[in-house]
């Protein structure tokens, strides 16, 4: 609790609620967290019903109602009777219905206004001369200002909100404002009372971040502009790495890698030159020949003294007078069919000599 030092002075407070339905949701909000704490404020301590005080030189407090335009014929505003004892006051505020409005987005905020300058002349005439005052008056509203002058007050009529609220500075009337959103139109009328803005930004007085909360000319408890972070240190500790599967000889990929050859056009190793066993007819050892590509073909059994024969025409020497041509790699392939003479090439029952075709 938050309250003023006590010297040689008072001060005159006067309320001005909205009295319609727009607050009512948040009447009690408002009067736990900021109505009572500010009359503890100027009461200097908690509130006691058996307070009493005089009018001439005790802080003295006062209500105004005001009301949306659904309220005609009846007074757009109304006030209670002037008093010293905060315990009073806060029963009148407790009888206060909240209700009406006719869903109106705006309220006769004018007309709170000319009857709070109307109550603050009251209170002058009831002080002494020597006595310094301080006056404070506290808006609590839930809606802007309908753009209309006051009318029902008998020395402020024809003046519109913002007259009203220059006024006010004029008088050095510290205006505060509470409400439990941030309008725009608010700041506005703040500033025209003569409160500097981005000083009130600066303090957090709202329990609750959506809250408008503008005071001038005195405190409450101070909250922290925006809530600290509680960072809690956490430490990760880094997963060991997959293990890697073991490879497997036959897989698509280990494949893929063995078969992979150099580029460049450059032979290939010979020891990825894909053979393939020649099974004889008599049970021996069959003959691995090279092959260049391509699926094996179908083959049946030849002789086993084919390979030989294969061996010695390789190595026969060309007819005279015939013109010598270079040496091309002999590949000896298996043919089915009878011997034939083509070209250049023998074939033979079994087996082609001779390049590559």
């Amino acid at each position: 609790m938050v309250v003023a030092e006590q010297g040689n002075w008072v001060a005159d407070v006067v309320i001005v609620v909205e009295g319609t339905a727009n607050l009512s949701p948040y009447v009690d909000s408002l009067k736990s967290h900021y109505i009572v704490p500010t009359l503890e404020y100027f009461n200097g301590g908690p509130i006691d019903d058996r307070d009493c005080g005089y009018d001439t030189n005790s802080t003295t407090y006062a209500l105004v109602v005001f009301m949306a335009a659904d309220c005609a014929t009846e007074p757009a505003a109304t006030c209670n009777a002037p008093t010293t004892n905060v315990a009073k006051l806060l029963s009148w505020f407790d009888r206060v219905s909240f209700v009406g409005g006719g869903g109106e987005s705006c309220s006769h905020i004018a007309e709170g206004l000319g009857t709070a300058l109307q109550v603050f002349d009251d209170f002058q005439a009831l002080r002494e001369p020597s006595v310094v005052v301080q006056k404070h008056c506290v808006l609590v509203c839930n809606s802007p200002p309908y753009r209309l002058p006051s009318l029902e007050s008998p020395v402020y009529a024809g003046h519109t909100v913002d007259q009203l609220a220059g006024i006010m500075a004029e008088r050095q009337v510290n205006f505060s404002i509470l409400s439990p959103r941030k309008i725009p139109a608010l700041y506005k009328l703040y500033e025209k009372a003569g409160g500097d803005l981005q000083l009130a930004l600066a303090k957090n007085y709202a329990k609750d971040r959506r809250h408008m909360v503008l005071l001038r000319g005195y405190q409450l408890q101070e909250r922290p502009v925006s809530p600290q972070a509680v960072v809690s240190e956490v430490k990760v500790e880094p997963s060991p790495p997959p293990a890697a599967p073991p490879l497997n000889p036959r897989s698509p990929a280990t494949t893929a890698v063995a078969q992979k050859r150099p580029a460049g056009g450059s032979p290939p190793n010979p020891r990825e030159a894909k053979v393939f066993k020649q099974p004889t007819s008599q049970g021996g050892a069959g003959v691995r020949m090279p092959w260049s590509g391509g699926p094996p073909p179908s083959v049946s059994t030849p002789p086993t003294s084919m390979p030989l024969l294969a061996s010695q025409l390789s190595n026969a020497p060309m007819a005279s007078g015939a013109p010598m041509r270079p040496a091309l790699p002999t590949t000896v392939t298996y043919v089915s069919g009878s011997q034939m003479q083509t070209g250049d090439a023998t074939r033979l029952p079994g087996y082609f000599v001779g390049s590559e075709p």
